[in-house]
Parts: structure tokens; C-alpha cells; sequence
């Protein structure tokens, strides 16, 4: 029986500046990391992943923009050996929280949406990727 690598991912101080850092773990089935990945430059946060059937893992986190005071969403896509293949960023405030995959490899990735003139997170939005394309 083949046993899936598990994945961890999160947030955490990397830097002497305590900011966070987001970063993701492949792990072996007998508990042996096999790659981590982290961001640099720091006060990035992560925030969901998901593993499609070919093995790719699509990252989903946020950035924070302390001079702007928001966050903007950000989706890593790294092969099965920890590459980062791609990178897509939403170009709006917001923040991203979760990411799936269907049976037909697409992604799904839910995030909320920032309103600038009440401060705060009003709409929630889900953007469908083709993970193939």
C-alpha cells in the first residue's frame, strides 16, 4: 500500500525581527522531512493548501503591506521535489483562506475581499484555476 507524504504549513517567526514568515513542509510517510520551503522577505502568512493528483502543491497565503495597512493574496504552485513552479497574485486587499481540489484537478481558492472605506473584510470570493492550463 502507498502511503501519501504528508504537508505541513504555517506561520512562524523565521528572522530576528520576529516577523512571520510563511513556509510548508513535505513530510515522508515514516515522519522524515523531505523539503520545507519558506518566504523571504518576511510578513507573509499562509493560509491553506492543496495537493493535486499529479503531486503539485498549491500554496495560498497573504502578504502584508505594513505601510498600506493590508494584506493581498498570493497561490505558489511547487512540484512533487519542493520547486516553486509559478506564483499568481490577486491584485486587490484581501486576505486568502482556504484552497481545494476537485476530481478534475481544478483549484478553488476562497478569500475575502477588503473594504477600504469601512476597514474591514465585506466579501467573500471564490476563484476557480485550472491546474493544467
Amino acid at each position: 500500500m502507498k502511503v501519501k507524504p504528508a504537508w505541513q504549513q504555517t506561520s512562524g517567526a523565521f528572522n530576528a525581527a520576529s516577523q512571520a514568515a510563511a513556509w510548508i513542509r513535505k513530510i515522508s510517510a515514516d515522519g522524515a522531512v523531505l523539503w520545507t520551503r519558506r518566504d523571504v522577505p518576511a510578513n507573509n502568512s499562509g493560509g491553506d493548501l492543496a495537493v493535486d493528483h499529479q503531486g503539485s502543491v498549491y500554496f495560498l497565503g497573504s502578504s502584508y503591506d505594513a505601510v498600506a495597512g493590508v494584506s493581498t493574496p498570493w497561490l505558489r504552485k511547487y512540484d512533487d521535489a519542493g520547486n516553486q513552479l509559478w506564483e499568481k497574485r490577486i491584485g486587490e486587499a484581501a486576505w486568502g483562506y482556504a484552497a481545494g481540489i476537485d476530481d478534475g484537478d481544478n483549484l478553488y481558492i476562497l478569500w475575502n475581499k477588503y473594504d477600504e472605506f469601512s476597514s474591514s473584510f465585506r466579501e467573500v470570493r471564490l476563484s476557480k484555476y485550472c491546474t493544467r492550463c
